[in-house]
């Protein structure tokens, strides 16, 4: 093993620069196959240059080697995920979460793939799950609402967005899914106060937001 390769492919992925991880990690793959970090990370490598069929491959021969690598079986369901596959995303992010679950990234993955489903009840349910586990993790928390928004529960959801509102009033894509459940729930105040906040903070991401000027409009 070498660590310092790995190091390296781990620092130009967190850069973007997939291309250099693979031209590491392709050879050391080879020389060390039994690194299942080093092929973790090459999964990773093909899957952010969009090689999704090789990234499942190498992320298979992880967990041949350990079937319960909560990392390969994350990173198997976004890239089912990717592949349009929600069904097998599915079961990979359930063991994922099984592993680790206060792994909040398998939470909103997992939701995504029920969402891609069209399990919306499901969804719901999973989520109110994760912030229980998560209690403080503001996307879990942006992604409830919007669930008890598409459920048409919005009776439901004053105390997540009091939460959001409170804890996260700066960041445009809470304000968003606050402004989509208070125009649901018809709380005009809320709208208004939110709508300001958009308006003063984030007036140029609101002018490109075709999806909330439409619903706006309507």
């Amino acid at each position: 093993m070498d660590d310092s390769i790995v190091q390296s492919a781990m620092e130009f992925l967190n850069n973007g620069q997939p291309e250099q991880a693979l031209g590491l990690l392709g050879p050391y793959a080879r020389r060390c196959p039994e690194d299942l970090d080093g092929l973790l990370l090459l999964g990773m490598a093909y899957e952010q240059t969009g090689e999704l069929q090789s990234a499942v491959r190498i992320f298979n021969r992880v967990l041949e080697q350990d079937p319960l690598n909560g990392g390969a079986l994350f990173q198997s369901g976004l890239a089912q995920l990717s592949l349009h596959d929600p069904l097998s995303a599915e079961a990979f992010l359930r063991l994922a979460l099984h592993r680790d679950p206060g792994q909040s990234g398998a939470w909103e993955s997992l939701a995504r793939a029920l969402q891609d489903q069209g399990r919306k009840p499901e969804v719901l349910a999973l989520l109110r799950q994760a912030v229980k586990r998560i209690p403080d993790d503001v996307n879990l928390h942006r992604m409830l609402l919007l669930s008890i928004v598409d459920n048409e529960v919005c009776e439901q959801g004053v105390p997540v967005a009091d939460w959001l509102e409170r804890e996260a009033g700066a960041d445009y894509g809470c304000l968003r899914a606050l402004l989509f459940f208070s125009m649901g729930y018809l709380d005009m105040f809320r709208t208004a106060r939110v709508l300001s906040c958009i308006w003063e903070a984030h007036y140029a991401l609101f002018l490109g937001d075709s999806i909330l000027l439409e619903a706006f409009r309507n």
